[in-house]
């Protein structure tokens, strides 16, 4: 899937590392007819399982197709303005992005194994 900005990515890492779930995504345009699909058709439930599919294997899905790919990547392009929202309201926590966000900028960066505690806090 196209991610067009860095923030997108940014806030992608943010919502992986708070278990955003799919659902989540409906105010930024994800119908639910694709939610539904995701998760009745594909067993996804969170961001991180979604983002670890391929764009074929999203579009071989019965009833899903051109369309939910389309609202995939509308929704994640658009996800800094959701995460922007709950950070302000205190519903995300943004700490495990600082480390994530500067490996991901770096290409010449080891990849650096991150521990999290039972919360989904990152353990420095």
């Amino acid at each position: 899937m196209k991610i067009a900005t860095k923030e997108a990515q940014e806030a992608i890492v943010i919502a992986i590392d708070n278990k955003m779930a799919i659902a989540e995504l409906e105010p930024l345009g994800l119908s639910i007819r694709t939610i539904t699909g995701l998760e009745d058709k594909l067993g996804l439930i969170y961001l991180e399982q979604l983002m670890q599919i391929t764009l074929k294997e999203l579009k071989a899905v019965k009833n899903l197709g051109t369309q939910a790919v389309r609202e995939v990547e509308i929704a994640l392009n658009d996800l800094p303005k959701l995460t922007d929202k709950l950070k302000k309201q205190h519903l995300l926590s943004v700490a495990p992005l600082i480390g994530r966000a500067k490996q991901m900028r770096t290409t010449k960066a080891p990849k650096a194994v991150l521990k999290y505690d039972g919360a989904g806090r990152l353990i420095e």
